[in-house]
């Protein structure tokens, strides 16, 4: 699959992301799918997060320490 350029609502559309949310001085091009499930996480928090969702898929555990994300901002 190619990203489209053109289409910001294409998933496959290139964005750039923060490793660390809001810290403008380190960022990494992603595809938007990518950078929208990420968005308040950071990079070391994500992938610990996907680990445990492929985990869960296989039929395994999940462990929910992974959910203690320093950086999450949304109101509950």
């Amino acid at each position: 699959m190619v990203e489209d350029k053109e289409n910001s609502k294409d998933p496959r559309y290139l964005t750039f992301d923060h490793r660390t949310p809001r810290k403008e001085s380190d960022v990494v091009v992603a595809a938007y799918v990518i950078n929208d499930m990420k968005s308040d996480m950071t990079e070391s928090e994500f992938k610990k997060m996907v680990i445990q969702l492929a985990s869960r898929f296989k039929g395994g555990p999940f462990d929910e320490r992974v959910f203690n994300l320093k950086h999450w901002k949304r109101k509950i």
